[in-house]
C-alpha cells in the first residue's frame, strides 16, 4: 500500500475533495494535478508541517550536510 495524496477542486462552486493511493514499487511518481468533472483543475490539499527533535545519531550524521 502505497501513500495517499489528496486533492481539492479549485473552483469556488465544487471544491470537492478527492483522495488519490500511489501504489508501492512505483519509484518516485509525480502526480499531475487531476481535472474535476467540473473542469476545474485540482490542487494538493494544505497539511501543516511535521517538525521533530532529532535524535543525538541523527544529529551527528547531519552535521556533515
Amino acid at each position: 500500500m502505497g501513500g495517499r495524496v489528496q486533492f481539492v477542486c479549485q473552483s469556488s462552486t465544487c471544491r470537492r475533495q478527492v483522495e488519490i493511493e500511489i501504489p508501492t514499487g512505483s519509484g518516485t511518481v509525480q502526480v499531475s494535478h487531476p481535472r474535476r468533472a467540473c473542469g476545474s483543475e485540482m490542487k494538493k490539499a494544505y497539511s501543516k508541517p511535521a517538525f521533530r527533535i532529532l535524535s543525538k545519531e541523527e544529529a551527528v550524521l547531519r552535521v556533515g550536510d
